[in-house]
């Protein structure tokens, strides 16, 4: 199966191209959207990389939970996530954590 990161650099490319497309057919307000996808997903991207390792970007709260504004801001790369991580748990059939300790789990 593709990683999370291959398809992040997918999303990317097609959001760009639908904004391009949509640009050059004179439709600008409605490109716009697809160009902050675009924009949004490719900073997270680049933020994860190994050689950057920015990991605060997305500001998780210590309780594991976004912060409204983060949500609102990061919501295309966010949402992205979330429904490939339930497609692949379905795909293969895993539970979304595993308790590892009383009062500590581990998953995505």
């Amino acid at each position: 199966m593709v990683g999370v990161s291959v398809l992040i650099g997918l999303m990317v490319a097609v959001y760009f191209a639908l904004f391009a497309c949509l640009k050059s057919f004179g439709f600008t307000v409605l490109s716009i959207p697809f160009l902050y996808a675009s924009l949004v997903s490719a900073l997270v991207s680049l933020a994860a990389h190994p050689l950057i390792e920015l990991p605060v970007l997305l500001q998780k709260n210590p309780n594991g939970s976004f912060p409204t504004w983060s949500i609102i801001m990061f919501n295309p790369y966010l949402y992205f996530v979330r429904f490939f991580s339930a497609l692949q748990r379905l795909h293969r059939r895993e539970a979304p954590y595993t308790k590892i300790s009383e009062g500590l789990f581990v998953g995505g």
